[in-house]
């Protein structure tokens, strides 16, 4: 037997229900899948023979970013990941581009370093909650 609170949320569940149906027929959701295949930062470093900071600095990417990126945290998003392609398929040019950025910015500058926070993995947390 049901209650009358009960009755009330199926009658609810069942509205709700009815409006969604009602929207997809009338707002038909598009008939194409965009896939965007993972962009590997790491294969790609690794196969130009880099190390993290060597890449990073030679593509002006942040390390913190780069390691972001290669343990999964994180994926590359829209630039991001055009200019991973361009890496992978033209490095010379893009750090040729990268070099003549830096130089026009500002002829007179070193290379960037990278600071002692970035090259400093941030504390893992533990499994089950903080402050076990």
């Amino acid at each position: 037997m049901t209650t009358k609170r009960e009755q009330q949320d199926a009658e609810r569940l069942e509205q709700a229900l009815e409006r969604a149906l009602a929207y997809l027929k009338t707002n038909p959701q598009p008939r194409f899948v965009v896939y965007r295949p993972r962009i590997d930062a790491k294969e790609i470093r690794e196969s130009l023979g880099m190390s993290r900071q060597d890449f990073a600095m030679a593509f002006s990417i942040s390390l913190r970013t780069l390691q972001n990126w290669e343990e999964g945290r994180r994926e590359p998003e829209g630039p991001a990941r055009t200019l991973l392609v361009a890496i992978k398929y033209e490095s010379d040019a893009v750090r040729r581009a990268v070099q003549q950025w830096r130089a026009e910015r500002d002829p007179a500058a070193e290379p960037e370093p990278v600071t002692q926070a970035a090259r400093t993995p941030a504390p893992r947390r533990r499994a089950g909650g903080a402050g076990r």
